[in-house]
């Protein structure tokens, strides 16, 4: 038969090759292909994560030192002379607006109209002082608006280096990495390669947490913090393991930034300052929640009752949260 039909037997063997063997080879390949990539991916592990969320103050004694002060000024039971001690250590830093901040709450604990009045005079010092770079800062930004990117970070890293303990530079940097990634990530068609991905990450949350370090009000730090995330969107164990990143971001702005803006415009109230204590809280900045609780008991006309219920609330953060030691 092979011999009396040998056309439609080379018909049927051109047939077989083109529409079965042919189309299963480039399935078989494009399978392979794709295992191959598989096996070279592999998804960040807890432990990898683990150490990309690495307290970048570890490596940062004096800024570590601090959050350190904070602690053992939350037990010292509201002293304002205390918080004129730590505040004047600060300043020492170059730490001006961080200064400015212990002041601010020495002055709400301070039940001398002198002591007051001449705390309120160095604040304001002090505040000058943290915006001195403001001018080299606005410079910066219209280089980075005229799209003169490096020029601008690299300039950013100099003021830095320079002033290491002022808050605004480093947030800049964060704030400039990632607006960079977001820029070069909208024109590419495929991801970003991940190890400059968790590069990029890296130098973001470290400058944030430095920001916060420096001031824990820093309320668009916060913001930042939520939005890093997106640098590595597609692991699935990172976005679990940094859901507080954007809890906490969310907890400033509803549960924070509310009560301490009004209590800045000075709507002194043992209300205002109990629930800038709660959001303090739910930020994770225990002393100054502490801070907001002693201020609220030295309002006048604070009843007992209250002051009973702040007390436990501050016994609780001082044994729980920040012992000291």
């Amino acid at each position: 038969m092979l011999h009396i039909f040998p056309g439609l037997i080379r018909f049927l063997r051109w047939f077989a090759w083109a529409f079965l063997i042919l189309p299963h080879s480039f399935m078989l390949q494009g399978r392979v292909s794709a295992e191959e990539e598989a096996a070279q991916y592999h998804s960040l592990t807890r432990k990898q994560v683990e150490a990309l969320l690495v307290d970048p103050l570890s490596a940062d004694p004096e800024v570590a030192s601090m959050t350190h002060r904070r602690v053992w000024l939350a037990h010292q039971g509201g002293n304002h002379e205390a918080f004129r001690k730590v505040a004047i250590e600060f300043e020492s830093m170059g730490a001006y607006y961080a200064s400015a901040e212990l002041l601010w709450f020495a002055i709400r604990l301070t039940p001398a109209p002198k002591k007051f009045n001449t705390m309120m005079v160095k604040m304001n010092d002090l505040v000058k002082e943290s915006q001195a770079l403001d001018e080299e800062l606005d410079s910066i930004e219209q280089l980075w608006g005229a799209g003169r990117r490096q020029e601008a970070i690299t300039d950013l890293k100099k003021i830095s280096r320079e002033h290491p303990r002022l808050e605004k530079p480093h947030f800049y940097l964060a704030r400039y990495h990632y607006e960079q990634y977001v820029s070069r990530e909208n024109t590419r068609v495929d991801l970003m390669d991940r190890d400059l991905r968790i590069k990029i990450f890296r130098i973001c949350y470290e400058q944030l947490m430095l920001t916060l370090a420096l001031d824990p009000l820093y309320d668009r730090a916060y913001y930042y913090l939520g939005r890093i995330r997106d640098i590595l969107h597609d692991e699935a164990g990172f976005i679990e393991q940094t859901q507080w990143m954007s809890s906490r971001s969310l907890s400033f702005r509803i549960n924070l930034q509310p009560s301490f803006s009004r209590l800045q415009e000075g709507e002194i109230s043992v209300w205002n300052f109990t629930e800038a204590g709660e959001g303090f809280e739910e930020v994770g900045v225990y002393p100054y929640a502490v801070f907001s609780y002693q201020a609220a008991m030295r309002v006048p006309g604070v009843d007992d009752d209250v002051k009973a219920r702040l007390k436990n609330k501050i016994r609780r953060l001082l044994e729980k949260k920040i012992p000291l030691g």
